[in-house]
């Protein structure tokens, strides 16, 4: 029976692949909280994330269901957080999908989108 002691290579090569999941949450989770205090959507992406039309998101926009502000070029910009909370809050509703299915959506969006940050660094 062999012997592993903390100089043998097996824990060495453990050891590294601990620290590299370390930081690799580390980006994730510094990432994961800018992104939900700063993270803007378009009406295009906000109807990809739910799954909804352009014309519900206007709806929600005209009704004051969700916070949102004009670009400089005009368009609708919503802050992630504020998406979050018009959900959890009962402002955005969709027939046949409870809160946490939209929750998820929006969620799985945000997740996309730090895994296309993170492949970039």
């Amino acid at each position: 029976m062999e012997v592993i002691t903390m100089e043998s290579e097996v824990v060495k090569m453990f050891v590294e692949r601990i620290n590299r999941l370390e930081n690799y949450l580390k980006n994730r989770t510094r990432i994961d909280m800018k992104l939900e205090d700063t993270m803007e959507l378009s009406t295009r992406d906000v109807m990809a994330a739910l799954g909804v039309s352009e014309s519900t998101v206007y709806r929600w926009r005209k009704d004051n269901k969700i916070k949102y502000r004009l670009s400089p070029g005009g368009e609708a910009r919503f802050l992630y957080v504020q998406l979050e909370l018009a959900i959890k809050g009962g402002g955005i509703v969709i027939r046949g999908m409870d809160k946490n299915e939209l929750l998820d959506r929006l969620c799985r969006f945000k997740e996309d989108v730090i895994i296309n940050k993170l492949a970039q660094s």
